[in-house]
């Protein structure tokens, strides 16, 4: 027994050897990416966790349906396995109804970056280069929004700007202020950057055009710095993930031949252990990933 748990310590270290590398170029990456971000202040809204989660769900496109007959599903055979390894069935539960409802909320805010990323990539492909041509020959915001909305053919796309027509007429606001108060929705910190930067241009009469192409080509900059991080990241995280799959399933060999000669407190301590390793290992894919906007 004593040997098989210095064979597991010792398959961990050698493991934690070989990745540990990658792992550590993933947080230096992560860090310049932190430089990038650093040039966009964010739209912080407070808004309840419960109508935030909500609205993550709207605006991510969530399938309620599926999400809920997956968790059931998963909170079910979870709660089934860790009862009878514990033979606790409070114990299975408890700690399935937390994995469960942790990961439905991971789907949905996994969900909601992903689809706030391709409207933004819409945004800097089709919307901006439409509305840049409109600024030159007009000036006239109004107008880059009525050509976008007519123009553009991604769906998402035409929809925002058909709304962003109407809203400065129905709002009795001006144009810069509309596509402020859109922006700030959308939760596009570039976006709500330029918004900002749009307002005082108007303010001072300068040529909207250059501004836009100006901002447009510093965003594609970053944009093409964060695929080149994302690139060189992407082994560490793979490990990451890799690594999290070893742990569970050298601990889960383990723990049935253990759990006869463990007291209360090893046990408890066994638990606490493997959660920690988790999350140690969440942490560190969460350094390295660079996909959100």
């Amino acid at each position: 027994m004593i040997a098989q748990l210095i064979g597991l310590l010792a398959g961990l270290a050698l493991l934690c050897f070989f990745i540990e590398s990658d792992l550590r170029r993933a947080h230096r990456e992560s860090l310049w990416l932190a430089s990038l971000r650093e040039r966009y202040h964010p739209a912080k809204s407070r808004i309840p966790a419960l109508d935030r989660l909500a609205y993550e769900t709207k605006e991510g496109a969530v399938n309620m349906t599926w999400l809920v007959l997956v968790s059931v599903a998963g909170f079910f055979v979870a709660s089934v396995l860790l009862s009878l390894a514990e033979e606790s069935v409070a114990f299975g539960i408890l700690v399935s109804l937390a994995g469960t409802i942790g990961g439905a909320v991971g789907w949905i805010r996994y969900r909601y970056r992903k689809r706030k990323r391709v409207f933004f990539d819409s945004l800097l492909r089709e919307a901006m280069p439409i509305a840049i041509t409109t600024l030159r020959a007009t000036n006239r915001l109004e107008a880059a929004f009525e050509d976008v909305a007519s123009i553009a053919r991604d769906k998402r796309v035409k929809e925002e700007f058909e709304a962003l027509a109407k809203t400065w007429r129905g709002l009795h606001v001006t144009p810069e202020q509309a596509l402020g108060l859109t922006a700030a929705r959308w939760e596009i910190d570039e976006m709500v950057q330029l918004a900002r930067a749009t307002e005082e241009a108007v303010k001072y009469h300068a040529n909207l055009a250059e501004l836009w192409l100006k901002y447009r080509e510093q965003i594609e900059r970053d944009e093409d710095k964060r695929r080149k991080l994302r690139a060189k990241t992407l082994a560490g995280r793979r490990n990451g993930l890799i690594y999290s799959g070893i742990v569970v399933a050298m601990f889960g060999l383990a723990y049935p031949r253990a759990h006869p000669y463990m007291t209360p407190i090893a046990n408890t301590g066994f638990w606490v252990v493997l959660l920690i390793l988790l999350a140690c290992t969440w942490a560190i894919w969460r350094a390295g990933e660079v996909i959100e906007v």
